[in-house]
């Protein structure tokens, strides 16, 4: 027998942004190529979803500077910090398997 539920998880993650690296010539570029963002809070919500997802590691304290991330490049140069502060499940239902 199985049991299916819907989880609704909500993570709280700190992203401090290198502000200078966010030229205009980078945020058109971005543009062009990935997503239509003007604002430096839609990046810090596009970089703390991919480290919520699992599909970047932390940045800063020493460690995951250097990973690429796509769009960003080595992504230490885009951002300070980057941490999963925490994570809460907020709602739980369960549906017919």
């Amino acid at each position: 027998m199985s049991r299916k539920f819907n989880v609704k998880v909500e993570s709280d993650v700190l992203v401090v942004l290198r502000e200078e690296a966010f030229t205009p010539a980078f945020m058109e570029q971005f543009r062009e190529n990935f997503f239509s963002f003007d604002e430096l809070h839609e990046h810090a919500e596009h970089i703390g979803r991919l480290l919520a997802s699992g599909m970047m590691e932390d940045v800063g304290r020493g460690f995951g500077d250097d990973q690429f991330v796509e769009g960003y490049g080595r992504i230490g140069d885009f951002v300070r910090q980057a941490t999963l502060e925490g994570t809460d499940a907020t709602s739980t239902k369960e549906s017919a398997a």
